[in-house]
């Protein structure tokens, strides 16, 4: 904190008005609030918005496509086979499973579209301003075999299936 005494004379007799100038740097304090905010919302691991931010978001969605008769699809994807990974090849290999699997859901998605890790192997995608149900299939497959691509872990090239659930408004 720096304090500063100002004398400011303006035509005053010097010394009749006085200012105290107070200034404190708070950088380093806006970056932590920013940092709990985003841990607040934010899955550790894969930096995806969490359980409590997908929530939001989906209200907010709700509450747009009732008003302006918007619709979006919900979709459930769970990794097949994960619990098999993380005890035979360890949490670690488990840990770069998901991120690559989130790192890949965000290269598919839209930016108009929420990727959310809601914990374990399950990730929820909010597909928005679908404006028909045959626009959804494409997006599904899409994902299904961009998750479905061979990756490197432990050592070992793998693939992956996961089971989709679907729900549209």
């Amino acid at each position: 904190m720096i304090a500063r005494r100002l004398v400011v004379s303006d035509g005053a007799p010097a010394g009749a008005f006085e200012v105290v100038v107070i200034l404190r740097d708070i950088t380093e304090r806006r970056n932590t609030e920013a940092r709990i905010q985003h841990l607040a919302y934010h899955d550790t691991l894969t930096t995806l918005p969490n359980r409590a931010s997908f929530d939001r978001c989906l209200r907010e969605h709700l509450v747009d496509g009732r008003r302006n008769a918007r619709g979006f699809a919900l979709m459930l994807v769970d990794l097949d086979g994960f619990k098999l990974i993380n005890d035979s090849l360890g949490h670690p290999a488990g840990d770069a499973l998901l991120q690559t699997c989130a790192d890949r859901l965000r290269s598919t998605t839209r930016d108009t579209d929420t990727v959310s890790r809601q914990g374990g192997d399950e990730f929820l995608v909010l597909l928005t301003d679908i404006r028909d149900s045959d626009d959804i299939a494409p997006i599904v497959e899409k994902i299904m075999h961009t998750l479905a691509r061979p990756c490197a872990l432990a050592g070992q090239e793998m693939s992956l299936s996961c089971s989709v659930g679907l729900a549209v408004y």
